[in-house]
């Protein structure tokens, strides 16, 4: 197996494998004059997908790499990942490499596996932004992505809060449309509320991109980016529920108490039709806390899914979440547990109410019969 100094990659070829290694690993450490002997003596240049050109790319070695084009390595030829020499040099941040493929005609708009314009759209995850601006410069395009936004230019950038690529990439592309991709999402997930507020000037008003922001900003915690995105988001609709649901289930307890104040319904249901989808999520995670807000702010702790009812209580119950258990069942009327009893299947979940309905039968009986003489307690 030959080694560069980022990563490592069988050689696939049936062709003197020795000297092929050899070639390989001479590439991969720069030693230019050993792969130029190995050429000399008739190594094959393009043997394992054209690995010699790949690894010195990789390893920023300028000289090995200006060899190899000039003995006609396949400039374009794509690496195991489906990557270009091109998108692998911007990737790795070697910005004399980038244009010394540019000026041999390498593809700037050559794919990866994520789609096409890899080149750009690596430099720009990577945050290295002078080879964004001669990619730029040199014709690249800031790609949208397809119906799914797989390999979005923006996106990396967005990710990873590189604010000034992300100012390069919009001012060359002002009719892009933001709101097709999923880098407001990508930005609000990553608390990168530089970026956020960059993206927010390219959508309009209670767009769908801004609802799904909203979720992914709730999953991770971030407060600070939900309040950017609401003063965006004006409307109260099922997207700030989906927030709610999803600072519930990752038991973001500060975050759900925020959105509180901007959901219709504290019971809203799922995307199934399911109501009191947070307080579900919350129990069956086992988050106490975030258990406990809802229940103050009345959630319905009968809520069903596609089990039935008390699926809050059978959640926490499946999961051995014992003190939420006793969060909810303190919740029920004592009739209430009583009827239940039968109605449940659930051998753990039968446990829990047994135990608690013959508290509190023991409790009733003995308020009925504190003051009553003749009667031990």
């Amino acid at each position: 197996m030959a080694t560069t100094g980022y990563r490592s990659k069988p050689i696939k070829t049936d062709e003197e494998p020795e000297t092929v290694e050899r070639l390989i690993e001479a590439a991969a450490s720069g030693l230019t004059e050993t792969v130029r002997q190995l050429l000399d003596a008739g190594a094959d240049i393009h043997a394992a997908d054209n690995a010699a050109l790949h690894h010195a790319t990789w390893g920023g070695h300028f000289e090995t790499v200006k060899l190899l084009i000039d003995r006609d390595a396949s400039i374009d030829a794509p690496d195991e990942d489906g990557g270009a020499p091109l998108c692998n040099a911007a990737w790795a941040g070697h910005k004399k490499i980038v244009e010394l493929l540019l000026d041999n005609h390498a593809d700037i708009h050559a794919p990866n596996c994520e789609g096409p314009e890899a080149a750009l759209r690596q430099a720009s995850r990577c945050g290295h932004i002078e080879i964004v601006m001669l990619l730029l410069e040199k014709g690249a395009r800031v790609y949208a992505g397809d119906e799914e936004s797989c390999g979005c230019v923006l996106c990396g950038a967005a990710e990873n809060g590189h604010v000034s690529i992300l100012e390069l990439l919009l001012a060359s592309a002002p009719d892009l449309a933001v709101s097709q991709t999923f880098a407001l999402s990508k930005a609000a997930a990553n608390s990168h509320s530089r970026a956020v507020k960059l993206l927010l000037t390219r959508v309009n008003d209670n767009d769908e991109v801004v609802g799904l922001a909203l979720v992914a900003a709730a999953e991770n915690g971030h407060t600070r980016i939900i309040k950017l995105l609401l003063h965006k988001k004006t409307a109260i609709d099922e997207n700030n529920a989906a927030a709610l649901q999803a600072a519930a289930r990752f038991g973001h307890t500060e975050t759900a108490r925020f959105l509180l104040d901007y959901v219709g319904d504290i019971d809203e249901p799922d995307d199934w039709g399911h109501p009191g989808a947070a307080l579900r999520e919350a129990s069956g995670n086992g988050h106490v806390e975030t258990v406990t807000l809802l229940l103050d702010h009345n959630a319905d702790v009968h809520c069903e899914d596609e089990d039935g009812p008390e699926a809050a209580l059978r959640a926490a119950a499946r999961c051995s979440h014992s003190e939420i258990v006793a969060l909810l069942l303190g919740k029920y009327e004592t009739h209430e547990l009583g009827a239940i009893r039968s109605a449940v299947t659930e051998p753990e979940l039968q446990e829990y109410i047994n135990v608690e309905y013959k508290k509190r039968l023991g409790q009733a009986f003995r308020e009925a019969t504190r003051n009553q003489p003749g009667i031990e307690i």
